[in-house]
């Protein structure tokens, strides 16, 4: 595998993670974003949204009828 790391913002990724979940299961309930102001991150923008977006899939599949889905970020 390989990896292609650059600066991106963290909400960026998390936008594209959300559409790339929403193409793979059909699902309209609101995914809550919550991300911090904070530096761009070094990374793959590809990948990390590739695995956000699984994630958020999954969360879309098997979140009950009215449960929450969010998607929190933080500098630690």
């Amino acid at each position: 595998m390989d990896l292609a790391p650059r600066a991106c913002a963290a909400r960026e990724i998390a936008e594209q993670a959300i559409a790339l979940a929403r193409a793979t299961v059909s699902d309209s309930r609101a995914v809550f974003v919550d991300i911090v102001e904070m530096p761009p991150l070094q990374i793959d923008p590809r990948r990390l949204s590739q695995a956000l977006g699984n994630l958020i899939a999954n969360a879309l599949k098997f979140t009950p009828e009215g449960g929450r889905i969010a998607l929190t970020g933080r500098l630690a």
